[in-house]
């Protein structure tokens, strides 16, 4: 299958859209100790909580959270906060639960970012990360995303110019060489 027709599967459903059972199974993909581990928040999270926090968006314009969907199935979250109309800028965040294709997670990053910069008014994405999360690092530096600033914490950005411009044909090409 090739990148164009993937692209054309993979929906990004927004969080207040999904079914009990859809946000369910977010929650436990979320839950897993492979994911809390490079999460800033490692807690689990209760279902009563997850319902309160899906329930909170409907009316928060600051954050959008979407699950990731290839051929119906669930396969990452993706979200945007600390949306900043005035300046154009967000902060994401993400996870890559299943793989139901080669390399799921890059192209859902590269589907996301396409869809971030092409259909909202949002000029610098945002990145924050554990300095324990190398491959989080790795992806966002094949992103185009440039470290500005590294303590415990890892701070990134990606300008919507030089994605457009340079980075999303680039990883597009990683991707289809694959």
């Amino acid at each position: 299958m090739s990148l164009s027709e993937i692209e054309k599967k993979i929906k990004f459903k927004n969080f207040v859209d999904l079914s009990k059972e859809e946000a369910l199974q977010v929650l436990e993909y979320r839950n897993l100790p492979e994911i809390r581990k490079n999460m800033l928040t490692k807690e689990i999270i209760r279902e009563d909580d997850h319902f309160k926090f899906i329930d909170g968006l409907k009316s928060d314009r600051r954050k959008e959270y979407y699950a990731v969907v290839f051929n119906e199935q669930i396969f990452g979250v993706v979200n945007l906060t600390d949306i900043h109309l005035t300046n154009q800028s967000a902060l994401w965040g993400f996870y890559c639960m299943n793989r139901p294709i080669k390399l799921a997670g890059k192209t859902m990053l590269w589907v996301f970012l396409n869809f971030i910069f092409e259909q909202k008014e949002i000029n610098s994405i945002y990145s924050i990360i554990l300095e324990s999360n190398k491959r989080s690092l790795d992806v966002h530096k094949l992103f185009g995303f440039e470290v500005y600033q590294s303590k415990d914490m890892i701070n990134l950005v990606l300008k919507k110019d030089d994605w457009l411009k340079k980075y999303s044909e680039q990883v597009k090409q990683f991707i289809e060489s694959q």
